[in-house]
């Protein structure tokens, strides 16, 4: 563990990456987390329709559309990201219960944003 980053760096730096991208005319936002995991994602404005984020994969659309033997883009068969896993929520499922490494449950604020700004 010696080289894993803590979860607040892991944050400056993807806000720090999407500034630079905005900065280079590419079109990408910072639309998921999942704290836990200490993963952030990145991910491209297609994908961000109607105001919402739409990073899940529908895997029925998905085979619906490849046995209709006609072309389709990745935008035909995503879902809405549960709001619980976009940014700025902690990305922890509620259906989940959070326990240490004893087992013991766990309730621990998560990190907020508006403290997590890069300058």
């Amino acid at each position: 563990m010696q080289n894993v980053p803590f979860y607040e760096e892991v944050v400056q730096f993807v806000e720090a990456l999407n500034i630079a991208l905005a900065k280079r005319g590419l079109q990408y936002g910072i639309a998921a987390e999942h704290e836990h995991s200490c993963c952030i994602l990145l991910a491209s404005n297609r994908f961000l329709i109607d105001g919402k984020w739409h990073t899940i994969i529908d895997y029925e659309r998905f085979f619906t559309l490849l046995e209709a033997e006609r072309d389709f883009a990745p935008e035909d068969y995503c879902k809405p990201t549960p709001e619980w896993a976009l940014w700025g929520n902690g990305g922890f499922d509620p259906r989940d219960q959070r326990v240490d490494r004893k087992g013991r449950p766990k309730d621990k604020p998560m990190l907020s944003r508006e403290t997590a700004v890069v300058e």
